[in-house]
């Protein structure tokens, strides 16, 4: 079973890596992205598909199982929040928007991005090393 959830850490971390890098590469889309999607009505399933993703990283026993761990549980008990109150998600966003320039805007995602990299490359690196 740990062959399969490292493989699972593997292909995550690849995933996340590359869209931390579309993310940089382009970051008005991206956050635009971001509001459709939290405005979307389907965007609860955002939720369960936090805690579906993330329970896996909190059963993970390999190198960096700490930081995959800790990982895992903040998406975990993110999940229920999206899932419980997407409309204040959406309304974050649209505040966003409109009291930030695109400057301001690039510079969310530039950061998220970042985050979305590291964790990215972390994984990858618990499946290589």
């Amino acid at each position: 079973m740990n062959y399969y959830i490292s493989l699972y850490i593997l292909t995550a971390g690849i995933i996340i890596t590359l869209m931390g890098i579309m993310e940089i590469l382009k970051p008005v889309l991206a956050f635009s992205l971001w509001k459709r999607w939290a405005e979307h009505r389907l965007f609860f399933l955002h939720g369960i598909l936090l805690m579906a993703g993330g329970f896996p990283l909190t059963i993970y026993s390999g190198r960096f199982s700490g930081v995959i761990f800790a990982i895992g549980i903040i998406l975990v008990m993110t999940g229920p929040f999206v899932l419980l109150y997407p409309g204040k998600f959406a309304r974050t966003f649209q505040t966003a928007s409109e009291e930030m320039d695109q400057d301001g805007e690039k510079k969310i995602i530039y950061i998220e991005a970042v985050f979305r990299i590291a964790a990215g490359m972390l994984f990858i690196g618990s499946y290589v090393l």
